[in-house]
């Protein structure tokens, strides 16, 4: 009963399909304030074109749509160009993070709703996720795909992304939310797995987090943005409950 929702927020992942169906309206009646969304760099901009060229056809329906149904919206950006990176998933090249820079700063600028060369479908966003499942180690798989990032065997590499994004998404919009993550859990990979874990391993770095952190700590001592996001993500998956005491 939409009438007796408590405070506590209520958040469901919205497909870009889903907005095809009746389910924003069926979600928003189950009670659902949130929806989480997704920025799709492969499909903003699959050509390297100097000025960039971005399509925003995918990301304005979405986010459109979810912000004119009444959710508040998180957006998680992934999936890389096969110009800006070697993998689909992982860090991007060197001389493209630039661009990586600018398509922050074009998507903060676009979904702000400052009122200001923002997007003609509506959408709004305030809450942004750097990757998805960057934790998962793509050298410690074998045939499973990964789920949008795969920082896991570099994260240090996945604490330099979130500098530049936060840097770009400060600068267009000083009030949006970065995340660091999502990150999941559990499923970890046997060379980092606590010493009393005997779960099955999977493709997950246990001590991912921890490393990039001291990371952006050790190379960035000093520096007032620190830690450089607002709140962090977690995928919290049950797979292995019965082997957490």
């Amino acid at each position: 009963d939409p009438a007796a929702r408590t405070e506590l927020p209520v958040g469901v992942q919205v497909f870009e399909a889903d907005v095809e169906t009746d389910a924003l309206e069926r979600l928003r009646a189950a009670g659902a304030d949130w929806a989480r969304v997704r920025a799709l760099w492969k499909l903003i901009e699959a050509e390297d074109r100097d000025p960039p060229v971005y399509d925003w056809t995918v990301t304005d329906r979405l986010f459109g749509a979810t912000t004119a149904a009444g959710f508040r919206n998180v957006a998680s950006v992934y999936a890389n160009p096969p110009w800006a990176a070697q993998i689909e998933c992982g860090p991007v090249n060197a001389d493209a993070m630039a661009r990586y820079a600018a398509l922050w700063s074009a998507l903060v600028e676009r979904y702000d709703g400052d009122g200001a060369d923002d997007s003609p479908a509506g959408g709004v966003v305030r809450y942004w996720q750097v990757s998805n499942e960057a934790d998962f180690d793509p050298t410690a798989v074998s045939g499973e795909g990964d789920y949008g990032g795969c920082f896991g065997n570099d994260p240090a590499a996945y604490a330099e992304h979130v500098v530049v994004a936060r840097r770009a998404a400060k600068a267009a919009d000083p009030g949006v939310q970065l995340s660091f993550g999502p990150v999941a859990w559990d499923r970890f990979t046997a060379a980092s797995a606590p010493a009393a874990w005997t779960a099955p391993a999977g493709p997950f770095v246990y001590d991912f987090t921890q490393r990039a952190i001291e990371h952006l700590y050790s190379a960035h001592a000093g520096d007032p943005d620190l830690p450089f996001f607002d709140f962090v993500s977690l995928h919290n998956y049950n797979d292995n409950a019965d082997f957490w005491d």
